[in-house]
């Protein structure tokens, strides 16, 4: 199966993510599946999203995730959609987040170990989220579920 391995790191870094994307594409490669590595996406944040997190942190004293906006979500997966290989068998990602708003016919496979309601609270990152943030966070739920659109082949 030929399988595009999506990650906003590089994947093939032992030092990323504690080497667990390097690892589940150890383990899809042992079963004989053909990867194509899609990484180091660039994390673009704008002024407005910069300013409005320093808000929520400095003034509000609540948290407020930059790589969880629609903003940056929806800049992932214009550089996904540029460099997507459409005769791939399948896209898949050890995390939702490059992926929940990309639009595409082939199926989107994401590993989690943690959903979203488990981590609020048990992450200092995911306690004391504004409700805008919560909101967003539910976004991506909802997001990777959404009907794919049609492609023309490359």
């Amino acid at each position: 199966m030929k399988i595009t391995y999506i990650t906003t790191y590089d994947a093939n870094e032992l030092s990323n993510w504690s080497g667990l994307g390097y690892y589940i594409a150890q383990s899809l490669l042992k079963q004989e599946n053909e990867l194509e590595f899609l990484g180091k996406l660039e994390r673009k944040i704008s002024p407005a999203l910069f300013l409005k997190a320093i808000y929520y942190r400095k003034i509000v004293q609540q948290g407020f995730p930059l790589d969880r906006s629609p903003h940056v979500i929806k800049a992932y997966a214009r550089q996904i959609a540029r460099r997507l290989n459409y005769h791939t068998d399948l896209l898949f990602s050890p995390g939702s987040i490059p992926i929940a708003l990309l639009e595409t016919k082939k199926p989107k496979v994401f590993y989690t170990d943690a959903t979203f309601a488990g981590m609020l609270g048990f992450y200092a990152a995911y306690s004391n989220l504004s409700k805008e943030a919560a909101a967003l966070l539910n976004l991506q739920t909802i997001s990777i579920a959404s009907p794919r659109k049609k492609e023309s082949p490359k």
